[in-house]
């Protein structure tokens, strides 16, 4: 009898409150699952996790050879929609392979024929704002040089009329 309150005190207790889990957490779950089912060969849960249906064997082989060894991490994420019906994640995951890393945005959507409950709708590279090499301000000061290069006199002489 006293094990009953006790065991919902100790759930309540240790539960997070949050009818659903950090959005980090199950994005890296989703990853860790695909990754599991892209080392297995597994094409069957591969085609239900990927949005394109039409992925013949050869195609999906070949994904499989030039990704097996790949890292998938989740470096953010956040729930899409709004109260209850945080259907989506879309976060930031670092994809690594071969010593190379790039960061891809992801977006995933509930599925409940996958085995992870998400599949993937969107991936694309992180667009990083491009830096210019050479400031606009330079181009004043060329513009300046050259201006005095062309009005100013040849010599000192000129300048002062002797």
């Amino acid at each position: 009898m006293l094990f009953r309150p006790l065991f919902f005190i100790f759930l309540i207790v240790n539960s997070d409150a949050q009818r659903f889990g950090s959005a980090r957490y199950m994005l890296q779950h989703h990853l860790d699952v695909f990754q599991q089912f892209v080392d297995a060969g597994n094409k069957k849960w591969l085609r239900v996790m990927m949005p394109v249906k039409h992925n013949s064997d050869q195609e999906l082989d070949d994904f499989i050879k030039a990704h097996k060894s790949m890292k998938l991490t989740a470096k953010s994420a956040k729930y899409s929609g709004t109260g209850n019906s945080q259907s989506g994640i879309s976060g930031v995951v670092e994809y690594a392979r071969g010593g190379a890393t790039i960061l891809l945005e992801m977006v995933i959507e509930k599925n409940r024929s996958s085995l992870s409950s998400y599949m993937f709708t969107s991936v694309r590279p992180v667009s990083v704002p491009s830096q210019r090499n050479f400031h606009v301000c330079l181009v004043g000061f060329l513009w300046c040089y050259l201006w005095l290069v062309d009005v100013m006199p040849p010599s000192v002489e000129d300048v002062f009329g002797k």
